[in-house]
């Protein structure tokens, strides 16, 4: 792995560490419609305050010969409002599992572009990422989501597969049409949801002026912007994956620490797991 992947790889897991942690908060505090809502706002302004520097990224006439694809861009801006919605239900309850079944979507996501859509990792990374998927699994049964309600149960599989759409649909669309149009359809698109489902005033006065509301719309934007840019210029899809599931195994120990999530040790059996598995899709080949 070069040295710019896992400068790359640094810069997301930090971020992918940090946004749990700025997300819980509203998660307590707000209804989790709000966390779908100012997310989609925020990424909006990014949308607006970078088109004069990067519109010409966009390509009319490609959009309309890969009409498939802005339609796969647009039905990604509903499944994350959806997968932000009831992450934040889990969220609530488990800080952990909200971000440890994103290993699932890791190996589901993996397994899909592998065997369908010829994304070419190699049968050590791929196991690898097999593995990780089923600690996720074995997470279900046997780690802190066992305590959360059946509405936090419920929510917990939902996001999985609408998580698991949004990495297959960036694999699927970006190098047809162009990380940026992918990233201006679907946040487009989750913005129009949000508003269809009722964002008032008060929301909107929350949005701009709540600096717990801003700092977690911030840490998601620029974490996006270098997830979806590393997709397309550094790495494969699979390995941004990798990157924030290692965060995650870091965030399992903190949420132990600090929201008492199982034990620590428990956590950070689970954690350890899947930080190993991970270090065999980074050194070896």
């Amino acid at each position: 792995m070069s040295t710019q992947i896992l400068l790359y790889g640094l810069v997301i897991f930090i971020f992918s560490v940090i946004r749990p942690f700025a997300y819980r908060p509203c998660a307590k505090l707000f209804p989790a419609e709000m966390s779908s809502a100012f997310t989609s706002t925020w990424l909006v302004v990014s949308i607006v305050l970078t088109f004069p520097f990067l519109s010409h990224l966009i390509d009319f006439y490609t959009l309309k010969e890969n009409f498939d694809c802005v339609v796969i861009s647009i039905v990604k801006g509903i499944a994350l409002w959806a997968g932000i919605k009831y992450s934040q239900i889990v969220n609530r309850e488990s800080t952990s599992s909200s971000v440890f079944l994103t290993f699932i979507v890791l190996a589901l996501g993996a397994l899909i572009n592998n065997l369908f859509f010829k994304e070419s990792l190699s049968t050590a990374h791929l196991m690898a990422m097999v593995s990780i998927g089923l600690l996720g699994v074995v997470f279900v049964f046997k780690g802190d989501i066992r305590r959360t309600s059946p509405q936090a149960k419920a929510a917990f599989v939902f996001v999985v597969f609408a998580f698991t759409f949004c990495m297959v649909s960036d694999h699927l669309v970006i190098g047809k049409i162009g990380w940026y149009a992918h990233l201006a359809i679907s946040y487009i698109a989750m913005y129009l949801i949000s508003c269809f489902r009722g964002i008032s005033r008060t929301d909107y006065k929350n949005i701009f002026t709540n600096k717990m509301v801003i700092a977690a719309g911030l840490v998601y934007i620029a974490g996006e912007y270098v997830i979806i840019y590393s997709s397309i210029n550094i790495m494969p899809v699979s390995f941004v994956g990798l990157f924030t599931r290692m965060a995650a195994a870091v965030v399992m120990v903190l949420s132990a620490i600090f929201y008492k999530e199982q034990s620590i040790k428990t956590q950070t059996l689970f954690a350890s797991i899947a930080f190993c598995a991970a270090m065999v899709v980074i050194f070896v080949k």
